[in-house]
Formats: C-alpha cells, structure tokens, sequence
C-alpha cells in the first residue's frame, strides 16, 4: 500500500507539477489500495470494513470518552461490525483493528496533534487490541533524517520518538518507508512513511 501510494504521488506530481495534493485526495487514494486488501462484505458479519472519518464514538465500548473527545474521528479505521444497527451513526464497529490518520507533511505541529489523538484513544482502550498508525506522505520532499537509518533510505524501525502535552506523553516509531523518484528531478521523491503509536511507558 505505501509504496503504491508513493507512485501514485509521483505519478501526480509528474502530470500536475503546479498542484500539491491535498490530505483528502490522498486518503482517496489510500482508500483505492487499502480496499483491495480487505474483503468488504455487508453480508458476512465477520468481513473486514473499511471506514472513513470514523468517529472514536463508533468504537462503541472499547473507548469510552470524555466529553471534549467526543468529535473526534479517524481518518481511516479497518475492523469487523456489529451485525445491528446504532443509532444515527450506522453500525458500531464491535472490532478495530487498525486505526489511521493520514498526513501530509508540511508542519511538525500537524503530526503532533495526531500523534497524541491517538495515543489518548490507546490509553482509553480497555480491552481492544488494536493498532494505531499515522500515515505520513511528502511530495518531492524528504522526511525528517532521524526517521530514517543511516543509510538514509529506509526506516529507522527501532527508534522513538515522542510528544508530550497536557500530561500525555507519546511514542512513535517509524515503522516502514516507501519512496519514489520523481522522473523530471532524479533527487526529488515523493515519501510515504508507516508510523506506530502508543502512549509512553514511564
């Protein structure tokens, strides 16, 4: 998926030099590749779904909330159904499995407010198990050198990187890289980066 997204942001700005996508259009795209990896079935309770800008309300129990949180939403969530209807909102989703924000990178601040979303969600989760990630995109930019080994051309998997705001401290790492040439400029690339987050030990 992240190096798919990657061609396709090369492929962009390759065909539309003057424009820089924004998030939307990437999550758009995001969702073309992520769709094909997940079987989607309204029939079969347990088939995997895709949702968009999901409320952390949907997540029924799993993440009870406070009354400030209560607007906000994923980009991106894969998990399993409940088979009956909630509320206004549609079905709740009895499983996440995966839950994505999706940036593009201009603006460490950006990042920042995701970054710790997220973790405040995990550390609300009682007894789900699943994963929160943060997909960065950068168009004929490179990522931040710490991210990246010291070859600078994958993914500095085991190092961490934190936030820390109002009492909550944040831990990401950048878990995979996928880059691509932009043909015109042989050392421009457009980046797409795979990052995991947990709230901090300690």
């Amino acid at each position: 998926v992240l190096q798919g997204l990657s061609y396709w942001l090369a492929y962009k700005s390759n065909s539309y030099w003057q424009y820089s996508w924004g998030e939307s259009a990437i999550v758009g795209e995001l969702c073309t590749l992520v769709s094909a990896n997940v079987r989607n079935s309204r029939l079969d309770r347990n088939a995997w779904s895709l949702v968009l800008e999901c409320p952390y309300e949907r997540f029924g129990d799993r993440v009870p909330l406070e009354e400030e949180g209560r607007k906000d939403s994923a980009d991106m969530v894969v998990g399993k159904l409940d088979e009956e209807p909630w509320g206004k909102m549609g079905r709740r989703l009895a499983e996440p499995a995966f839950v994505f924000e999706v940036k593009r990178l201009s603006r460490e601040s950006d990042l920042r407010k995701d970054v710790l979303r997220l973790a405040k969600a995990l550390r609300r989760n009682v007894e789900g198990n699943w994963v929160a990630m943060v997909i960065v995109a950068t168009q004929g930019a490179e990522p931040p050198p710490d991210w990246l080994d010291k070859t600078q051309s994958r993914a500095a998997a085991n190092r961490s990187f934190f936030f820390e705001d109002d009492g909550m401290r944040a831990e990401y790492k950048v878990r995979m890289t996928a880059k691509t040439y932009l043909s015109t400029k042989r050392r421009a690339r457009n980046w797409c980066c795979l990052l995991e987050v947990r709230p901090a030990v300690g």
